[in-house]
């Protein structure tokens, strides 16, 4: 796995110990008992959150958000305060028992008071909410229309209250509790701090406009994306002794194959992929070329004097349906271990199965290669020898 950071981030701070951050010492010491080591959502959002920025948080990982949320509230509650500080917004009640185990983790060693507002109305739980809401619990979990409805019955003191969460802020309900969060707003302090925590890569339609639109500054964006390969893909590399026999190894193991499809075959530069490209149209090679210095969907390549552009695909081409069996040549190493995932992506359909990747790689690439088996933790297999390996 490798984590890529999307352009629509904003914020590109990356704190590497929490020490540095500062945090009350209680506090910092339940955090380390819980993660000894800050998670890559952890460690580029919790310093702006802390500082009292309004925050988008797109954390493709699924893992992270919680801690950051109790991390950022138990940081800036007041505990000698009896009054609710933080409000954590959640789009289903079974999440509010998630964060109560992780508040009890890592604020055992301080003061502070987690209460969860989510009993169903006429009932003696509910009449118990009522009072201790009352005494002013310091954080309060809870659904978007409870919350509205806990602060029209004056139950909970609006005023004091420092920050909101959006928990799952992709959630739909958002949207669909649109204007009840809206009036719930009017009400809350002009200056709360929003924060919006999601797990996809695009959060809730409308969440920044319609609740972050009115600030004086642009609220912080992270936006992290993990990348893996598909799952069941296998790996396997020739290695190439001489530079001049790349080409002469690459059309033996083609027609040793005799693939009836033609074969998606990546080169590193446009130079590279022209003059494949020239070699395969000599020979009649079923492949179809593609370039990493090419974007996908760009119209042309910058092709060297004397070669068509059309003998370089250039397109993003994904399989119309899912495979049995789907083959991807590496003619030489990607520039990064990134664009050896972008590779697979431009190709693989997202539910193809049994892709196999063949690299073809010079003694001085096999270190490139052994960076990408411990990124991506996958096992590449010599292939030189038996090919049999592949079973296609």
């Amino acid at each position: 796995m490798i984590i890529q950071v999307c352009e629509e981030t904003n914020w590109h701070e990356v704190i590497d110990d929490l020490e540095d951050l500062h945090l009350k010492e209680p506090l910092l010491r339940g955090v380390l008992e819980w993660q000894s080591r800050l998670s890559p959502i952890m460690s580029r959002a919790l310093k702006p959150i802390l500082s009292g920025r309004d925050a988008i948080i797109r954390n493709g990982f699924c893992t992270g958000n919680m801690l950051l949320m109790l991390t950022s509230a138990l940081q800036r509650i007041d505990t000698s305060l009896n009054a609710t500080q933080a409000i954590f917004l959640v789009p289903a009640r079974e999440l509010c028992w998630n964060i109560t185990s992780c508040f009890a983790s890592i604020g055992r060693y301080m003061d502070a008071k987690l209460h969860i507002n989510i009993a169903s109305h006429e009932t003696e739980k509910f009449k118990e909410d009522l009072e201790v809401l009352k005494s002013g619990p310091h954080v309060v979990a809870t659904t978007p229309g409870r919350l509205y409805d806990m602060i029209r019955r004056r139950r909970l003191r609006p005023d004091s209250v420092k920050m909101i969460f959006f928990f799952r802020a992709e959630d739909e309900l958002y949207r669909h509790l649109a204007g009840t969060i809206s009036q719930t707003f009017r009400i809350l302090p002009q200056d709360v701090q929003i924060v919006a925590l999601g797990e996809s890569s695009r959060p809730e339609e409308g969440l920044e406009e319609r609740f972050m639109g009115t600030r004086d500054s642009e609220p912080v964006r992270i936006v992290l994306k993990s990348r893996r390969l598909p799952w069941g893909s296998r790996h396997f590399f020739i290695e190439v002794a001489h530079e001049h026999v790349r080409y002469i190894l690459f059309s033996d193991l083609l027609a040793e194959l005799e693939l009836q499809d033609a074969v998606p075959v990546f080169c590193a530069s446009a130079e590279q992929a022209s003059d494949l490209a020239a070699g395969i149209s000599r020979d009649v090679i079923n492949a179809v070329v593609y370039s990493d210095e090419v974007s996908p969907g760009s119209e042309s390549a910058p092709l060297p004097a004397g070669i068509d552009s059309s003998q370089v695909n250039t397109q993003v081409t994904r399989s119309p349906a899912p495979q049995q069996r789907a083959l991807i040549i590496n003619y030489d190493s990607p520039q990064a271990e990134v664009t050896y995932c972008d590779r697979l992506d431009r190709i693989l359909n997202p539910r193809d199965r049994d892709c196999a990747v063949i690299n073809l790689v010079s003694s001085t690439e096999m270190e490139y290669l052994k960076r990408v088996e411990q990124v991506f933790r996958v096992d590449m297999r010599d292939l030189s020898w038996d090919l049999t390996l592949l079973s296609f």
